[in-house]
């Protein structure tokens, strides 16, 4: 066994130390405050690392090989949990889970038996899994496995180094320097591979909540703003108004020029909606070349003489950058927002029959207020199922 001789050699595994117990705290922090528990398994794992850079410069360095493949043990259940995401390996998780309790198995025989073939024989089942992993998941998992194949090889290499005898594969700075270099490496894979995640979910759970085409909010989240604001309707008798807006160049720009110049200028379309609302208002996209719009705190008259003045004037101040010297051109009814409990969908249904007998008949006049007796007996009599979310048929 190679020993340490000089204070610059004691220095040097002191820092390898310092920088094991350094990311020992930094994962465990980060495990607790996201929930990860996949850095709680790196923490342990870290935690024996420590535990067997000092046990090869004292008495304990026969059970260097226990600690190395207790480490292994430890690994080889981390890369199956930052793996989870990878659909070809799901059928190989009894394979990976077997690899794990094989190395665990091999750790506690070694403690008793002190046989240095135990850890070729570890090293060689992690290198095994670790080679049908990345093969998998190297496509698609850039640039975080690269980091995950480096720590893992770092960890090979002491491994394998700790069972063949040679003259400086036993020294204890490069296994300490090896097994620091494993630790800092699965642990910047750990954190980039979560941010990946995290973003994937971030974006998931935004689309349930955001149109991902005009950005603007969906029909959830407008049906949850007009329960809101019926609430506040009833306490303090506060106006609501309900728009539905209708874009007449949508239909023709798909059927003429093609389906990507259709989403540019609906992406268009939503953008000029998003500039001429209120603080107090939300729209959501509920139709192909249709819009809703709850205009809290306007009556039906002022939403007609105020937003849906300025809608028809955003869509004609400029041509569509999509399409050359084409404009936007609105049709907007306005329906007073019922204080009851009455289906928004129903609601939207019949002043979308509205918008499409003004489509049909190309009226000149763009904006219409319904009354509220045009509305509220089909809501009662005739309750009509809506395809989700809130569609209207589209001429």
């Amino acid at each position: 066994m190679l020993a340490l001789t000089t204070p610059l050699q004691w220095a040097v595994l002191g820092a390898f130390t310092g920088a094991q117990l350094l990311l020992l705290v930094l994962s465990v922090l980060v495990a607790n405050a996201y929930r990860d528990r996949g850095l709680l398994v790196h923490a342990a794992a870290t935690l024996l690392g420590i535990v067997v850079i000092h046990a090869q410069s004292g008495r304990l360095a026969p059970l260097v090989p226990a600690g190395l493949l207790g480490m292994m043990a430890f690994s080889a259940m981390h890369v199956q949990g930052l793996t989870t995401h990878v659909g070809s390996l799901r059928p190989f998780r009894r394979w990976m889970s077997a690899v794990s309790m094989a190395l665990g198995a091999l750790a506690l025989l070694a403690t008793v038996v002190h046989e240095p073939r135990l850890l070729l024989l570890g090293a060689a089942l992690l290198l095994a899994l670790d080679a049908a992993v990345a093969a998998r998941a190297w496509p698609h998992s850039q640039p975080w496995a690269r980091w995950l194949v480096a720590g893992q090889g770092a960890l090979l290499l002491a491994g394998f180094g700790m069972s063949v005898p040679g003259p400086g594969g036993g020294h204890p700075l490069l296994l300490a320097g090896m097994l620091a270099f494993w630790s800092m490496a699965i642990h910047v894979a750990s954190l980039w591979r979560s941010r990946v995640i995290g973003e994937r979910r971030w974006r998931q759970a935004a689309e349930r909540h955001e149109d991902p085409l005009t950005g603007l909010p969906t029909a959830l989240v407008l049906g949850q703003r007009i329960q809101s604001a019926r609430s506040l309707m009833r306490r303090h008798g506060h106006p609501g108004s309900l728009l539905l807006v209708h874009v007449d160049e949508l239909a023709r720009i798909a059927s003429e020029l093609g389906a990507r110049r259709a989403e540019a200028a609906t992406l268009e379309a939503g953008l000029r909606l998003r500039s001429a609302l209120g603080r107090a208002d939300v729209a959501a996209r509920v139709g192909p070349h249709r819009y809703a719009i709850l205009a809290e705190g306007s009556s039906p008259d002022e939403a007609a003489a105020g937003l849906a003045s300025r809608i028809l004037v955003a869509g004609l101040k400029e041509p569509l950058h999509a399409v050359e010297g084409a404009f936007l051109h609105f049709r907007v009814v306005v329906a007073a927002l019922p204080t009851d409990d009455a289906s928004v969908p129903a609601l939207l249904q019949a002043m979308g029959e509205r918008l499409d007998a003004d489509v049909a008949r190309s009226r000149e006049r763009r904006i219409h207020t319904l009354p509220p007796e045009d509305v509220l007996p089909q809501m009662t009599t005739q309750p009509l199922p809506m395809p989700s979310p809130w569609t209207t048929k589209t001429n």
